[in-house]
């Protein structure tokens, strides 16, 4: 962010296993700065399962950006809530 100070940024996350092996996880994010941004919240919600090794998650994220003096990248919209599925592995 372009000509910002005092940038601060606090996460709340929660996860629990409310069946066998199936996971849940929330996740809150706000994001205050002085100068160009004034603030911004994300958010998720998401269901993991394991599968054959991998990890299999569900997720729907959001954003809300207030304040914010530039456009986006590609002038995409930032604040678009979107569903998401991803397949991972650790080694």
């Amino acid at each position: 962010m372009e000509n910002s100070a005092g940038v601060g940024y606090l996460d709340l996350s929660y996860s629990r296993e409310i069946l066998k092996d199936l996971t849940l996880s929330l996740h809150a994010g706000w994001t205050s700065a002085e100068g160009d941004q004034t603030y911004a919240d994300d958010y998720r919600v998401a269901l993991s399962y394991p599968i054959a090794g991998y990890t299999a998650t569900l997720a729907f994220t959001d954003a809300d950006y207030e304040g914010v003096s530039s456009a986006p990248p590609n002038d995409k919209t930032l604040d678009v809530g979107t569903l998401v599925f991803s397949l991972s592995r650790t080694f």
